[in-house]
């Protein structure tokens, strides 16, 4: 499948099997050949207590995509995801402000744009799905999710909508 990925073609691929057979070990290796091969890599993974914290996968795959890095400030941040975002042509306002607010770059004091204070709208996942698509057409991704069996219900619904929009680019 990588060499499917690196010759221009999206590809989706999942790793299922009991606790204990080694899928860690083999999606380490397959990371590190993936380094060798000088390709992006982005991951993030599921924890035994993330349905108590809502999209923390998605948050975490999104900084790592986005190269927020847990110091970063919150102007070095957005600076970080306006960049990426310009690159996607029609995303709202409204969506752009739900981004920073997925990935909790609004400070406490700083108000909501329409005075709302709620997560994501499945178009704001399409939008950060097209943000992360647009540029993997140009030079292949790989993403990695690990553990999603302890998936919350809304990093789910983004991980559909990604697999969707990634599934033909490399």
């Amino acid at each position: 499948r990588l060499e499917e990925v690196i010759a221009g073609q999206g590809r989706v691929v999942g790793i299922v099997g009991g606790a204990g057979i080694g899928k860690s070990r083999l999606c380490h290796e397959f990371l590190s050949t993936c380094r060798l091969r000088g390709l992006r890599i982005d991951q993030a993974r599921c924890v035994g207590h993330g349905a108590s914290l809502p999209f923390m996968p998605v948050t975490e795959l999104l900084r790592s995509y986005f190269d927020i890095e847990a110091g970063d400030s919150f102007e070095r941040a957005r600076e970080r995801l306006d960049a990426r975002l310009r690159a996607v042509h029609g995303i709202s306002e409204l969506a752009h402000d739900r981004i920073y607010e997925l990935l909790k770059l609004r400070a406490a004091e700083e108000p909501h744009p329409d005075g709302r204070s709620e997560l994501p709208p499945r178009n704001v996942f399409a939008a950060l799905c097209a943000a992360v698509a647009a540029p993997a057409a140009e030079e292949p991704l790989v993403l990695l999710l690990e553990d999603l069996h302890w998936i919350d219900t809304g990093s789910d619904a983004f991980l559909s909508i990604l697999v969707d929009a990634v599934r033909t680019v490399p």
